[in-house]
Protein backbone atom coordinates (compact mmCIF):
# COMPACT_ATOMS: atom_id res chain seq x y z
CA UNK A 1 0.00 0.00 0.00
CA UNK A 2 1.84 3.09 -1.04
CA UNK A 3 0.24 4.65 2.56
CA UNK A 4 2.69 2.52 3.85
CA UNK A 5 5.51 3.02 1.99
CA UNK A 6 5.75 6.97 1.40
CA UNK A 7 3.93 9.23 4.25
CA UNK A 8 3.10 7.33 6.92
CA UNK A 9 7.02 6.27 7.68
CA UNK A 10 7.83 10.28 7.64
CA UNK A 11 5.58 10.67 10.60
CA UNK A 12 6.68 10.55 13.96
CA UNK A 13 6.27 6.76 15.89
CA UNK A 14 4.42 8.63 18.97
CA UNK A 15 3.60 11.56 19.91
CA UNK A 16 6.55 11.06 22.52
CA UNK A 17 9.08 10.40 19.76
CA UNK A 18 8.41 14.32 19.14
CA UNK A 19 9.55 15.99 15.81
CA UNK A 20 9.35 13.17 12.67
CA UNK A 21 12.38 12.44 10.71
CA UNK A 22 11.70 13.04 7.30
CA UNK A 23 12.54 10.39 4.03
CA UNK A 24 15.25 10.88 1.96
CA UNK A 25 13.91 12.20 -1.32
CA UNK A 26 14.69 10.07 -4.58
CA UNK A 27 16.07 13.10 -7.04
CA UNK A 28 12.96 14.87 -8.59
CA UNK A 29 10.50 13.05 -6.05
CA UNK A 30 7.77 13.96 -3.48
CA UNK A 31 5.28 13.13 -1.27
CA UNK A 32 1.74 14.94 -0.21
CA UNK A 33 -0.73 13.82 1.84
CA UNK A 34 -3.92 15.81 0.66
CA UNK A 35 -8.10 15.41 2.15
CA UNK A 36 -10.10 17.08 0.79
CA UNK A 37 -13.58 17.61 2.76
CA UNK A 38 -16.89 17.70 1.38
CA UNK A 39 -19.05 19.66 4.48
CA UNK A 40 -23.06 18.67 5.38
CA UNK A 41 -25.25 19.27 8.10
CA UNK A 42 -24.62 17.50 11.29
CA UNK A 43 -27.38 15.15 11.94
CA UNK A 44 -28.04 12.57 14.81
CA UNK A 45 -26.10 9.67 14.91
CA UNK A 46 -23.12 11.48 13.54
CA UNK A 47 -19.82 11.35 15.15
CA UNK A 48 -19.23 14.35 17.00
CA UNK A 49 -15.38 14.45 16.95
CA UNK A 50 -14.42 16.59 13.95
CA UNK A 51 -17.78 18.73 13.90
CA UNK A 52 -17.52 22.33 12.57
CA UNK A 53 -19.56 25.02 15.08
CA UNK A 54 -20.42 27.60 12.72
CA UNK A 55 -22.60 30.79 13.40
CA UNK A 56 -25.44 31.08 10.79
CA UNK A 57 -26.94 34.67 9.86
CA UNK A 58 -28.97 34.49 12.57
CA UNK A 59 -26.67 34.04 14.91
CA UNK A 60 -27.11 30.31 15.69
CA UNK A 61 -24.63 27.75 16.34
CA UNK A 62 -24.94 25.28 13.68
CA UNK A 63 -23.50 22.68 13.29
CA UNK A 64 -21.34 20.52 10.17
CA UNK A 65 -19.80 17.18 9.50
CA UNK A 66 -16.90 17.19 6.95
CA UNK A 67 -16.38 13.78 5.00
CA UNK A 68 -13.58 12.87 2.79
CA UNK A 69 -13.61 12.77 -0.99
CA UNK A 70 -10.90 11.82 -3.54
CA UNK A 71 -9.58 14.34 -5.85
CA UNK A 72 -11.54 13.16 -8.55
CA UNK A 73 -15.03 13.54 -6.88
CA UNK A 74 -17.60 15.82 -9.23
CA UNK A 75 -18.58 18.49 -7.55
CA UNK A 76 -21.68 20.18 -6.95
CA UNK A 77 -22.27 24.43 -7.67
CA UNK A 78 -22.46 25.55 -3.59
CA UNK A 79 -21.01 22.67 -2.05
CA UNK A 80 -18.49 23.55 0.71
CA UNK A 81 -15.26 22.15 0.52
CA UNK A 82 -12.39 21.90 3.37
CA UNK A 83 -8.59 20.97 2.23
CA UNK A 84 -6.02 19.40 4.80
CA UNK A 85 -2.64 18.76 3.68
CA UNK A 86 1.22 17.66 4.92
CA UNK A 87 3.88 16.71 3.37
CA UNK A 88 7.10 14.57 3.82
CA UNK A 89 9.88 17.01 4.63
CA UNK A 90 10.60 20.21 6.45
CA UNK A 91 10.32 23.19 3.95
CA UNK A 92 7.28 26.14 3.29
CA UNK A 93 4.04 25.78 1.61
CA UNK A 94 1.76 28.23 -0.41
CA UNK A 95 -1.77 27.49 -1.63
CA UNK A 96 -3.33 29.59 -4.28
CA UNK A 97 -6.91 29.85 -6.17
CA UNK A 98 -8.17 30.81 -9.36
CA UNK A 99 -11.73 30.38 -10.69
CA UNK A 100 -12.28 27.80 -13.47
CA UNK A 101 -14.82 28.77 -16.19
CA UNK A 102 -16.04 26.87 -19.24
CA UNK A 103 -13.47 26.83 -21.85
CA UNK A 104 -10.46 26.55 -20.25
CA UNK A 105 -10.85 30.42 -19.12
CA UNK A 106 -9.10 31.27 -15.31
CA UNK A 107 -9.67 34.25 -12.85
CA UNK A 108 -7.02 36.09 -11.52
CA UNK A 109 -5.11 34.28 -8.41
CA UNK A 110 -5.21 34.66 -5.25
CA UNK A 111 -2.89 33.49 -2.48
CA UNK A 112 -4.78 31.70 0.11
CA UNK A 113 -2.61 30.35 2.28
CA UNK A 114 -0.15 31.92 3.95
CA UNK A 115 -2.30 34.54 5.77
CA UNK A 116 -1.75 36.57 9.24
CA UNK A 117 -5.05 34.57 10.71
CA UNK A 118 -3.60 31.24 10.38
CA UNK A 119 -0.37 30.86 12.80
CA UNK A 120 0.37 34.42 12.24
CA UNK A 121 1.12 34.12 8.94
CA UNK A 122 3.50 31.44 9.80
CA UNK A 123 3.68 28.54 6.80
CA UNK A 124 6.57 26.32 7.72
CA UNK A 125 5.43 22.51 6.45
CA UNK A 126 6.88 19.25 7.78
CA UNK A 127 6.09 15.53 8.69
CA UNK A 128 3.02 14.89 10.65
CA UNK A 129 2.23 18.70 10.61
CA UNK A 130 -1.32 18.93 9.70
CA UNK A 131 -2.38 22.21 8.00
CA UNK A 132 -6.26 22.82 7.41
CA UNK A 133 -7.75 25.40 4.57
CA UNK A 134 -9.66 27.15 6.21
CA UNK A 135 -8.88 27.02 9.41
CA UNK A 136 -11.66 25.46 11.78
CA UNK A 137 -11.88 29.00 13.31
CA UNK A 138 -12.88 31.01 10.36
CA UNK A 139 -16.17 32.62 9.85
CA UNK A 140 -16.72 30.36 6.65
CA UNK A 141 -14.38 27.02 7.17
CA UNK A 142 -15.20 26.08 3.32
CA UNK A 143 -14.93 27.29 0.17
CA UNK A 144 -18.22 27.58 -1.41
CA UNK A 145 -18.01 26.56 -5.01
CA UNK A 146 -20.40 29.54 -6.34
CA UNK A 147 -19.69 32.50 -8.49
CA UNK A 148 -21.93 35.31 -10.15
CA UNK A 149 -20.49 33.98 -13.64
CA UNK A 150 -22.94 31.48 -15.52
CA UNK A 151 -20.08 30.15 -17.02
CA UNK A 152 -18.13 29.02 -13.48
CA UNK A 153 -16.94 25.73 -14.04
CA UNK A 154 -14.86 25.47 -10.24
CA UNK A 155 -11.65 26.29 -8.77
CA UNK A 156 -8.35 25.61 -8.94
CA UNK A 157 -6.26 25.03 -6.24
CA UNK A 158 -2.65 25.21 -6.82
CA UNK A 159 -0.04 23.98 -4.16
CA UNK A 160 3.32 25.57 -3.80
CA UNK A 161 6.32 23.58 -1.80
CA UNK A 162 9.41 25.38 -1.24
CA UNK A 163 12.63 24.18 0.36
CA UNK A 164 12.84 28.27 1.65
CA UNK A 165 10.31 31.15 2.00
CA UNK A 166 9.68 32.61 -1.64
CA UNK A 167 10.70 36.34 -2.59
CA UNK A 168 7.69 38.77 -3.37
CA UNK A 169 5.04 37.23 -1.68
CA UNK A 170 3.16 39.96 0.44
CA UNK A 171 0.93 38.11 3.17
CA UNK A 172 -2.51 39.88 4.71
CA UNK A 173 -4.92 38.71 7.24
CA UNK A 174 -6.85 37.82 4.18
CA UNK A 175 -6.70 36.14 0.72
CA UNK A 176 -4.06 38.29 -1.73
CA UNK A 177 -4.88 38.65 -5.47
CA UNK A 178 -1.43 38.59 -6.74
CA UNK A 179 -0.61 39.35 -10.54
CA UNK A 180 -0.14 36.74 -13.62
CA UNK A 181 3.17 37.43 -14.13
CA UNK A 182 4.51 36.82 -10.38
CA UNK A 183 1.87 33.38 -10.22
CA UNK A 184 3.27 32.11 -13.82
CA UNK A 185 7.42 32.73 -12.58
CA UNK A 186 6.54 30.51 -9.82
CA UNK A 187 4.73 27.87 -12.05
CA UNK A 188 7.37 27.73 -14.68
CA UNK A 189 10.14 27.39 -11.87
CA UNK A 190 8.48 24.79 -9.54
CA UNK A 191 5.78 22.99 -11.67
CA UNK A 192 6.01 19.17 -11.45
CA UNK A 193 3.60 16.45 -12.54
CA UNK A 194 1.53 14.71 -9.66
CA UNK A 195 -0.09 11.28 -9.60
CA UNK A 196 -2.85 10.96 -7.07
CA UNK A 197 -3.48 7.30 -5.15
CA UNK A 198 -6.84 7.85 -3.46
CA UNK A 199 -7.44 5.63 -0.36
CA UNK A 200 -10.74 4.06 -1.02
CA UNK A 201 -11.14 2.40 2.04
CA UNK A 202 -11.63 5.86 4.46
CA UNK A 203 -13.85 7.59 2.17
CA UNK A 204 -16.83 9.13 3.35
CA UNK A 205 -15.69 9.23 6.78
CA UNK A 206 -15.26 12.42 9.11
CA UNK A 207 -12.31 13.62 10.73
CA UNK A 208 -10.98 11.67 13.79
CA UNK A 209 -10.14 13.33 17.01
CA UNK A 210 -6.12 13.08 16.02
CA UNK A 211 -7.08 14.97 13.15
CA UNK A 212 -8.97 17.83 14.85
CA UNK A 213 -6.19 18.16 16.95
CA UNK A 214 -3.60 18.45 14.88
CA UNK A 215 -5.93 21.33 12.63
CA UNK A 216 -6.27 23.25 15.71
CA UNK A 217 -3.27 22.91 18.14
CA UNK A 218 -0.57 21.56 16.43
CA UNK A 219 -0.28 18.30 17.10
CA UNK A 220 1.41 16.13 15.38
CA UNK A 221 0.08 13.24 13.33
CA UNK A 222 1.87 10.19 14.12
CA UNK A 223 1.96 7.04 12.16
CA UNK A 224 -0.98 5.20 14.01
CA UNK A 225 -2.98 8.00 13.29
CA UNK A 226 -5.43 7.98 9.82
CA UNK A 227 -3.91 8.38 6.70
CA UNK A 228 -4.96 11.14 4.18
CA UNK A 229 -7.49 10.15 1.69
CA UNK A 230 -5.07 11.01 -0.99
CA UNK A 231 -1.39 10.16 -1.21
CA UNK A 232 0.67 12.46 -4.43
CA UNK A 233 3.11 11.29 -5.73
CA UNK A 234 5.67 14.12 -7.14
CA UNK A 235 8.04 13.48 -10.04
CA UNK A 236 9.69 16.18 -12.13
CA UNK A 237 10.59 18.21 -9.46
CA UNK A 238 12.58 20.99 -9.69
CA UNK A 239 15.49 22.14 -7.73
CA UNK A 240 14.09 23.58 -4.23
CA UNK A 241 10.33 22.48 -4.51
CA UNK A 242 7.30 21.50 -6.50
CA UNK A 243 4.39 22.85 -7.99
CA UNK A 244 0.91 21.36 -8.96
CA UNK A 245 -2.80 21.57 -8.97
CA UNK A 246 -5.76 20.31 -7.65
CA UNK A 247 -8.66 20.95 -9.79
CA UNK A 248 -12.08 21.22 -8.13
CA UNK A 249 -14.84 20.87 -11.08
CA UNK A 250 -18.25 20.70 -11.25
CA UNK A 251 -20.13 17.89 -12.38
CA UNK A 252 -20.69 19.10 -16.10
CA UNK A 253 -17.02 20.08 -15.99
CA UNK A 254 -15.40 17.30 -14.65
CA UNK A 255 -16.72 14.40 -17.17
Amino acid sequence: MIWDSTMRPSRPSSIRAGNAHPLPQAPGSGIVGLTLWRCRPWRDGDPREGRLLVQDKAGLTVSWIPERIGTQTPLSRGDRIRMSIEVSEPGFLYIFDRERYRGGRTGRPYLIYPNLNMNGGGNRAGPGRLIEIPPRSDSSPWWMLSSDSNDYAGELISIVFSAHPLTGIHIREKEVPISETMFHSIWERLSARAKHYDLPAISGKAPTAAEQAAGENGRLLTQEDAPPQTIVEITGRRPGGYAFTIPLLLKQEAR
